[in-house]
């Protein structure tokens, strides 16, 4: 299992690889990482790290995302200390929270957990869906009685759902050119 090292403002360290920083170029990373699995003219996909660099106007690195989530045996994403996918989402909340000392943009307001973006230290953390959506799709699910025979689906949603799915990092004042009100 490779270890990924995020650096909020800095960049990735990859375990035995090296290091890819903000405002590195599309060709210093292709020296770094290799060639992409996917790669067009605002991102470069690694699926062997599980991670998407992504660059600016300038063609320069300006964020980083990990997308292993929690049930990866590819890679273990390290940020601030901790195992940021082995946290519940209740922990990987308080960890940020704990980090920052600013504002936050909440990009879902109806499920306040799900996607949030810490503004000074520029990272941003994403699932899809919370406990609770997946409570009202059981609940919908008993109503039309198909639990049952789709049990095993449900308690793998539940389970994935209590962590986060992606954490992406960029570059000094990332998220707040993305959100400027």
């Amino acid at each position: 299992m490779i270890e990924l090292t995020l650096i909020p403002h800095d960049g990735i360290e990859i375990q035995s690889i090296g290091k890819v920083r903000f405002g590195h170029t599309p060709d210093e990373v292709e020296k770094i990482l290799g060639a992409p699995a996917f790669k067009d003219d605002i991102r470069y996909s690694y699926d062997d790290y599980e991670i998407t660099v992504f660059f600016g106007n300038d063609k320069k690195v300006e964020a980083i995302e990990c997308n292993a989530g929690h049930f990866s045996d590819k890679t273990r994403t390290v940020i601030y200390g901790a195992d940021f996918f082995s946290l519940f989402a209740d922990e990987a909340v308080d960890l940020m929270d704990k980090m920052y000392n600013g504002s936050i943009f909440i990009a879902n307001l109806g499920r306040p957990k799900n996607n949030i973006w810490y503004i000074e230290i520029d990272v941003c953390i994403w699932r899809d869906m919370d406990e609770a959506d997946v409570e009202e799709s059981v609940k919908e699910a008993i109503n039309n009685g198909v639990y049952e025979a789709n049990k095993d689906s449900y308690d793998y949603e539940m389970r994935k759902v209590r962590h986060f799915h992606t954490v992406l990092i960029g570059r000094k004042g990332y998220c707040q050119d993305s959100h400027a009100s």
